[in-house]
């Protein structure tokens, strides 16, 4: 399949697309309650668990399909901030001696390719939820609602006969 992943459905309803519309009327619709976390993330995975889940609660765009998704953005953050504080102990770059025991070169430490591989994959990760300027300058904000987790998908229908 050749280009960009499609973009879900209630993404698209929230950014008033009109493709939103346009798709299967069978697609499954999960629902719009928090996933459990994971015991297996580690413990900054777990905070950044904390921190996420209810910003993405009040964006109206985590539902109970989401855990796996949102468990490797929690693991990928992890790993990127592991990278992080290794480049920070052991620096950017690491000394090679020769035999002789002299300075021979100065080679990059395989901590910034790690950092880097992961922040591409947080980065990624995070716009597939809407986290980023990018991604939720596409996104529409819909009205808020006393049972925001209820309504979550029916919502981007308002005003559209049902029935």
């Amino acid at each position: 399949m050749p280009g960009p992943p499609r973009k879900p459905t209630p993404m698209l309803k929230l950014s008033g697309s009109w493709l939103a519309n346009a798709r299967d009327k069978h697609e499954p619709k999960p629902t719009a309650k928090s996933p459990k976390r994971p015991d297996w993330l580690d413990e900054e995975g777990k905070k950044a668990w904390r921190h996420l889940v209810p910003i993405l609660e009040r964006m109206r765009v985590l539902t109970e399909a989401d855990g796996f998704a949102l468990a490797m953005l929690c693991n990928a953050w992890s790993r990127y901030r592991i990278a992080c504080e290794r480049l920070e102990r052991f620096g950017d770059v690491y000394p090679v001696k020769g035999p002789d025991g002299e300075l021979k070169m100065l080679r990059r430490s395989p901590y910034s390719s790690l950092q880097l591989e992961h922040a591409l994959v947080v980065r990624r990760m995070l716009a597939e939820f809407g986290l980023t300027p990018a991604a939720r300058g596409r996104l529409v904000s819909l009205p808020e609602s006393t049972n925001a987790k209820k309504d979550f998908f029916t919502k981007a229908n308002v005003g559209k006969r049902i029935g």
